[in-house]
């Protein structure tokens, strides 16, 4: 996905890498559940960029070259996207409905989400209007991620029973209204974060427990209305102590 400015050189504009707390045992070969050392997504994600920070988290092309972002970028980029999103209101257990395809700002959006203790309703940019209406008014969301603002004419109402509309595409800049700018929350953000230190975001990922819920997933809606599935932390982290098992992976694959 092209974009004016390369994400690594955002971060590197806002050059301070915060700690990352006490590196711990990372994908450890559990024999059960109880034996996995994490209970939610960030504190999975930010064991990762402790142990791995220079590794390459996510591999994408921009054009016709490949570009990586680094773990440590990775984690940073998310945390300023919660502080964002904290500042703007978002509370532990908000919907915030993620209207993209698949990007390397759908990752860093996502885990913002996450670190916020929000819960991702996730769907495809080309998902019938009757079937976004039916998702966005079931899952109750209250932030909607876009990939560009013409989109809004999709949205239920234009979008504006949303609190906050968060428009991905990298070249839109400025706000009105519930409408915003994603590169500009990924600024807000990263300068909040060199100014008061990730406080803010530290302590709402202490206030979320494995049985908080995660994500919300919606089936195609062919048949009928939607049906959402909702997916806990814990869901997620008994994924992950299987998948190194189950698929024969380490920290050496690319996945």
């Amino acid at each position: 996905m092209a974009s004016p400015e390369n994400l690594e050189k955002i971060v590197e504009k806002h050059s301070q890498i915060y700690g990352l707390g006490s590196e711990r045992e990372y994908f450890e070969q559990p024999t059960n559940r109880a034996e996995y050392p994490y209970r939610t997504i960030p504190e999975v994600m930010r064991a990762a960029a402790s142990r791995y920070a220079e590794r390459a988290a996510l591999v994408y092309r921009d054009g016709k070259e490949e570009k990586i972002i680094r773990y440590e970028h990775l984690d940073e980029l998310a945390t300023a996207f919660a502080d964002s999103l904290i500042r703007a209101g978002a509370e532990k257990g908000t919907r915030v409905a993620m209207i993209l395809d698949n990007s390397p700002h759908w990752m860093i959006a996502n885990l913002g989400i996450q670190y916020a203790g929000c819960v991702d309703v996730p769907r495809g940019s080309d998902a019938p209007q009757n079937i976004l209406k039916s998702i966005l008014e079931h899952s109750g969301a209250e932030i909607a991620l876009i990939p560009s603002l013409d989109y809004i004419q999709k949205l239920p109402d234009q979008g504006n029973n949303l609190r906050m509309i968060v428009v991905m595409d990298p070249e839109f800049r400025g706000s009105s209204g519930n409408i915003t700018s994603y590169i500009d929350l990924l600024e807000r953000g990263l300068s909040s974060i060199k100014k008061n230190g990730r406080q803010l975001v530290d302590k709402r990922i202490s206030e979320i427990s494995g049985d908080d819920l995660a994500s919300i997933l919606y089936s195609s809606g062919t048949t009928g209305v939607p049906k959402g599935a909702m997916l806990t932390h814990s869901n997620y982290m008994n994924n992950l102590a299987n998948i190194p098992r189950g698929f024969h992976a380490d920290e050496n694959d690319r996945l």
